[in-house]
């Protein structure tokens, strides 16, 4: 059988591609999950919350073991699993009538975006130099970022604008398209010199636990307010507005990546973290204590911005400094899973409980609790690759 002949893409425009199409269309379709949930099963908080768990848990199972998988399997076989999983459950989705097939169609979702990310991400970094790696990372970062961004604004639009059935139409036939450019395109460069990082052992996985400890909480943060805030401004925002706010929030995020990509100053040094940290804890009580769009607009900036910081340490950190670039891939996006889970549960819980306003409010304290966690040991603080 003769080989598939595939179109030579630039190692960067290749990834910016698949990146910004596969989140662009997970974010959309997650959108139009949570607002399909309220309006037509007239979801609780706590069903609400029940589906975002269901949906990480989806995500974070597989990728535990995807990223490690394709170092055997290839990189580019996982990745075409997935976005036709993804294609096959949303042309499926919108015709759905309860909570509980929903849940089980998102997490199914999920379970193939599990087969995406992890082998993505260690593929880019095995076709990229370690001297421009950290440039490389922050700017595919913002593709992807701009891709939720543009997923939030489009999924909000077309529900509210053309329906359900053309919302989750939408994210199914871009998930085709992912997978024909998957199929018929390729890296120009496959292989790049990885030098090694020459940190000592301690040290670096000091970085390497924080970056992920920190990034946990940026997914908790960020997937808790996905999930109760249309329960907060049920009948006073329309999906469109919740969709734009989103896009405002994943703005945020971009910034934080093009400012991190273009210098080096934040490697290996304490004060990002702590500036992460304090972006999401202060964006969350904003968003709790708001009562107008203006206000909601900055909390949801802010909030992005903290996101994009901490994921930016998290990936950076993990793909850098572990040697299996598979396993840092599959756990990075395993814990990303576990913080989306966790986020909607306790949101979910806490807004049953008290309502969603004061479930915002709780959520400070887990986050708050993390501070300690945070101090990075001085020798690893201090110390740099040679």
């Amino acid at each position: 059988m003769r080989q598939l002949r595939r179109l030579s893409v630039p190692n960067f425009l290749f990834f910016a591609t698949v990146a910004f199409a596969v989140d662009c269309l997970v974010f959309a379709a997650a959108l139009s999950e949570a607002m399909l949930a309220v309006d037509r099963m007239h979801a609780t908080e706590l069903q609400l919350g029940l589906l975002g768990a269901a949906v990480a848990l989806g995500y974070a199972v597989p990728c535990i073991f995807t990223g490690v998988i394709s170092e055997r399997l290839g990189r580019r076989s996982l990745c075409l699993a997935a976005t036709a999983g993804i294609a096959a459950v949303c042309f499926v989705e919108p015709h759905l009538s309860t909570m509980g097939a929903l849940c089980a169609a998102g997490a199914l979702r999920m379970v193939a975006t599990g087969f995406f990310w992890p082998p993505v991400m260690a593929w880019l970094t095995e076709t990229t130099d370690s001297d421009s790696f950290s440039e490389t990372l922050g700017r595919y970062n913002v593709c992807w970022a701009v891709g939720i961004l543009v997923g939030f604004f489009a999924g909000g639009w077309t529900y509210q604008r053309l329906g359900p059935v053309a919302a989750f139409h939408f994210t199914a036939w871009l998930a085709v398209a992912a997978f024909a450019f998957l199929l018929l395109a390729t890296p120009r460069r496959m292989v790049q010199h990885q030098r090694p990082h020459g940190m000592e052992e301690g040290d670096a996985r000091a970085f390497v636990r924080q970056g992920f400890l920190l990034n946990l909480c940026g997914c908790f943060t960020t997937s808790l307010i996905l999930y109760v805030f249309p329960k907060l401004v049920e009948g006073r925002l329309e999906a469109g507005v919740q969709g734009t706010l989103h896009a405002v929030r994943m703005g945020g995020t971009v910034l934080a990546f093009a400012v991190m990509s273009s210098t080096r100053a934040w490697h290996f040094r304490r004060w990002p973290m702590w500036l992460g940290l304090g972006a999401l804890l202060a964006g969350l009580a904003l968003c709790a204590a708001a009562r107008s769009l203006p206000l909601f607009a900055v909390a949801f900036a802010v909030t992005g911005a903290g996101a994009g910081t901490v994921y930016m340490l998290s990936a950076y950190y993990a793909l850098a400094l572990m040697r299996t670039k598979g396993l840092a891939g599959g756990i990075q996006e395993t814990l990303i899973g576990v913080g989306y889970f966790t986020g909607p549960m306790f949101g979910g819980v806490a807004g049953a409980l008290a309502g969603p306003r004061t479930a915002l409010a709780a959520a400070l304290i887990p986050l708050a609790a993390m501070l300690p966690a945070v101090w990075v040991r001085r020798s690893a603080a201090s110390r740099r690759p040679r």
